[in-house]
């Protein structure tokens, strides 16, 4: 939805993701810091949700969570399910896993039907500054 935001904002000690996309278009993420989250930091999942701007976030420190999804078992500062959205000035620094997760899935698996939107024949938004940082 246009205008909507998630702008300078403190978020820490999260037990099930920090900041979740989904099936959303056209949201700005900026400015925000994520510390000491279960499961991924910032998340755009399902692969539905497109023209998203992720800018200036820090996330450290995701850990593993076991109350979600398999994949937040493997946990991501930056999971990204759809590749058709704008990343830039990013840092990402501490997660168990993954600093940046591209995961284009041929089908997403909703609770209620399959989507075949395919997001891995999706064109790249755009990827740029963006660091990840080891623990």
């Amino acid at each position: 939805m246009h205008g909507s935001y998630v702008k300078g904002c403190s978020i820490h000690d999260v037990y099930n993701r920090g900041i979740n996309i989904y099936k959303s278009n056209f949201i700005d993420i900026e400015n925000n810091a994520l510390f000491n989250t279960k499961g991924h930091g910032i998340t755009i999942e399902s692969g539905r949700g497109v023209y998203n701007e992720i800018n200036g976030n820090l996330v450290m420190r995701t850990k593993p969570s076991m109350s979600y999804y398999n994949h937040d078992q493997t946990p991501a500062n930056f999971y990204i399910g759809n590749p058709n959205n704008f990343f830039s000035g990013n840092r990402a620094a501490g997660a168990a896993r993954h600093g940046f997760w591209f995961h284009l899935v041929r089908v997403y698996r909703s609770y209620s039907k399959d989507y075949r939107d395919c997001p891995e024949g999706n064109p790249l938004g755009s990827f740029v500054d963006n660091v990840a940082h080891s623990s």
